[in-house]
């Protein structure tokens, strides 16, 4: 089986790693909700809405757009440090994992771990700063 993986910093438009017919799993990590035992941080209730709004409204987009798309949800209350929700929530039968390169020295170890682990191979897609730049002069000025 091969998929996508992508985390709540890489909700593009026009993400590198997405294919017709991979499945897509939209991983929450503990990492942006402030739960992560060894990095924790204080995240305001809204600002957790926000996370999880967007990755449901990325993800009704591209349910919309034709693609199967599945979640790895922290649960409340969880210690985990997403180390295991790539070991955990995806399936046995996954061969290959497709993501854009996570740019994050803690990320880049904790998949490198899952996928010796399990002996997944690792497709990572260099992200241009093209996908991130702030660019208003592309927003409507109707609001």
């Amino acid at each position: 089986m091969v998929l996508t993986l992508i985390y709540p910093h890489q909700l593009f438009r026009n993400h590198p790693a997405i294919a017709k017919g991979r499945e897509v799993w939209l991983i929450e990590d503990p990492l942006f909700f402030g739960n992560d035992p060894h990095w924790p941080i204080a995240m305001h209730l809204h600002k957790l809405m926000l996370h999880r709004a967007s990755i449901k409204a990325y993800a009704a987009e591209l349910e919309a757009a034709g693609q199967m798309v599945k979640f790895i949800e922290v649960p409340a209350g969880s210690t985990s440090d997403g180390t295991d929700l790539p070991e955990s929530g995806l399936p046995d039968s996954v061969m290959e994992t497709h993501l854009a390169d996570p740019a994050d020295h803690l990320f880049n170890n904790r998949l490198g771990r899952f996928s010796q682990k399990r002996g997944v191979r690792t497709i990572r897609f260099k992200v241009s700063n093209e996908v991130a730049t702030y660019r208003p002069e592309k927003w409507s000025t109707n609001r």
